[in-house]
């Protein structure tokens, strides 16, 4: 059963981008299947190399696989934690509806040690008093 947040995410306007990016995901996950190593993807011709875990100051830490659209493959030497997630969820003024918002507070932190009823009562513009668990 997918998440509920799906229906958030995917859309019939981003169906090119993510057909986009899954291919390039793929040919890196078939060249680490191969090589040991995703390097350049299996055809070598992704533009961002995927390098191993830098743990030096300022070291890639991560690859970045997002649609051209919103910056497009890259590395990156950010380290996000959960919390960093939830800060910027509760910021978030992109969602259609109120329920939208609620629905994706509740989903990432339902059950888990993050989880806040007083945010969730506050959430957004309206908060969620209208969306129980």
């Amino acid at each position: 059963m997918a998440p509920k947040f799906t229906s958030y995410v995917f859309s019939a306007t981003n169906l090119p981008g993510r057909l986009e990016l899954g291919g390039k995901m793929s040919s890196y996950w078939a060249e680490f299947a191969y090589s040991g190593s995703p390097g350049f993807g299996r055809l070598g011709s992704q533009t961002v190399e995927w390098t191993a875990w830098d743990n030096s100051a300022g070291g890639d830490k991560m690859i970045v696989l997002d649609t051209e659209a919103d910056g497009g493959v890259g590395v990156s030497d950010l380290t996000i934690r959960l919390q960093d997630v939830k800060d910027q969820l509760l910021l978030e003024t992109g969602f259609t509806t109120q329920e939208q918002h609620c629905g994706m507070y509740a989903e990432l932190f339902a059950g888990t040690e993050l989880w806040s009823d007083e945010e969730y009562a506050n959430l957004g513009t309206e908060g969620c008093g209208d969306y129980p668990l």
